[in-house]
């Protein structure tokens, strides 16, 4: 839905809906699906144009990412 809401320019609602997929993920058993999330919130916070939230959700999303691995990476989720 964040995806969604950035296409129809609703940045508000696409951080809302990646905020609370931040909130409802395990991010310690798929850290893929968190590091989607934290993309998404900060691609909403560069269109807010909210340069020091974005990049708290990029450093978040790097850290995620590097806990990445094929054993923790749900099939619906891998690229």
């Amino acid at each position: 839905m964040a995806h969604q809401a950035l296409y129809l320019n609703r940045p508000e609602q696409a951080l809302r809906c990646a905020l609370a997929a931040l909130g409802n993920t395990h991010i310690n058993s798929a850290p893929i699906v968190g590091t989607e999330a934290a993309l998404l919130a900060a691609r909403a916070h560069a269109r807010m144009r909210n340069e020091h939230d974005g990049v708290a959700e990029l450093r978040r999303a790097e850290s995620l990412f590097e806990r990445v691995t094929d054993t923790n990476t749900p099939k619906w989720a891998a690229h």
